[in-house]
């Protein structure tokens, strides 16, 4: 007799998922972050339009006058930093910054592979963090937020901080810190290259 045990369905462990997700408010989660996404893009173009209305000031201009003082490999170490750590510069200032280049849609799938590989860095960097007990400390009590989420939706979650705004980087890692599987992480984290394209083209309407 086969005592091994059956794999459940598909349509079966969508249900499964679908009770777990509900029973740990993983959708109120995701439509928190959905409503911000759209309060934050809504506060953009008000400030775009304001900006040009009242003080005739474009502000692709000025971003992109700003970028001109520097060499376009010093923006470009910038970003991969940015991305590979806390994710404080909002990557949508260099799409737009990128548009100078031509070739917008190359110039998108550059930047999301940067952004991709950032998180790498950032589970690896979680990954040696570990192995220092006061430094790792001080992380997780300050993302023990990220963590809980991290621990709870594990692959889930990894696909949401890529593809909505949300510290990717930060997620990536504590996945490290969290000895997470890196094999999910990079399969979930693909989710960057939609995030990259979707919001190119929200933004590049607009501007």
């Amino acid at each position: 007799m086969d005592r091994r045990k059956k794999k459940p369905g598909f349509l079966k462990s969508i249900k499964i998922y679908h009770r777990y997700f509900k029973a740990s408010n993983f959708y109120k989660f995701v439509l928190n972050i959905v409503l911000k996404l759209f309060a934050v893009i809504a506060v953009i173009v008000l400030i775009y339009c304001a900006f040009i209305y009242f003080f005739n000031i474009n502000l692709v201009d000025s971003f992109n006058t700003l970028t001109s003082y520097v060499p376009d490999y010093v923006v470009w170490i910038i970003f991969f930093l940015s991305e590979s750590t806390l994710g404080m510069i909002p990557p949508d200032l260099f799409m737009i910054w990128g548009t100078k280049f031509g070739h917008t849609f190359w110039i998108i799938t550059l930047l999301a592979a940067i952004s991709y590989i950032g998180g790498f860095v950032g589970y690896l960097t979680g990954a040696l963090i570990i192995k220092n007990k006061r430094i790792s400390a001080y992380l997780q009590n300050k993302y023990k937020r990220i963590i809980e989420f991290l621990n709870r939706w594990g692959g889930f979650f990894v696909f949401i901080t890529a593809f909505f705004p949300f510290p990717y980087a930060v997620a990536t890692m504590m996945a490290g810190m969290a000895q997470y599987r890196f094999g999910r992480v990079a399969l979930f984290g693909l989710a960057r290259f939609a995030r990259f394209y979707l919001y190119a083209l929200v933004i590049f309407e607009f501007v």
